[in-house]
């Protein structure tokens, strides 16, 4: 019966883990946007709107709208992610419910078993599908740290071309 309630316990203990990766990842996110701020700093100087753009302005447009895109994909993902888990508990209560205190306490110890299994059992799943959320996310994050860094090489020659 305790190996059943330590992983139960332990499905709590990964659920406090996902919740401080998506606080960590929060985090990341607020440095990109400073990235962000930074790569398009001098956007001012630059006629992005001109007929006759060079290639590294159509770059710059380009990576400015992806990146846009991606940082706000990203932060709906996060947030989303911090939304409450619904997480099934074991409920001692069951016991005097179904009168299980006139059995032996082998069927007592077998119903508390499976109560904590079933429980666990909900809660991995819930869990799973969110880290799995996580991890597409991540990637996600990855793919506009590399397109940041495409920006701030490009916006670069895109104000030598503005200009």
């Amino acid at each position: 019966m305790d190996v059943a309630r330590l992983e139960y316990e332990y499905s709590f203990l990964r659920a406090e883990k996902y919740d401080n990766k998506i606080y960590v990842l929060l985090t990341v996110c607020g440095f990109v946007l400073v990235m962000f701020t930074w790569a398009v700093g001098d956007i001012g100087s630059i006629d992005i709107f001109s007929p006759a753009k060079s290639g590294w302005i159509m770059a710059y447009d380009v990576l400015i709208v992806m990146c846009v895109l991606g940082l706000v994909t990203v932060l709906v993902r996060l947030i989303d992610g911090m939304s409450g888990l619904n997480m099934r508990r074991h409920d001692s209560d069951e016991i005097l419910k179904r009168d299980m205190l006139s059995k032996t306490p082998r069927e007592i110890a077998l119903f508390t078993i499976i109560s904590y299994e079933n429980a666990k059992e909900y809660n991995n799943e819930q869990l799973e599908r969110r880290y799995k959320s996580l991890n597409i996310t991540v990637k996600m994050l990855l793919v506009v740290v590399i397109l940041l860094v495409a920006l701030t090489i490009v916006s670069s020659f895109a104000v030598k071309a503005g200009l």
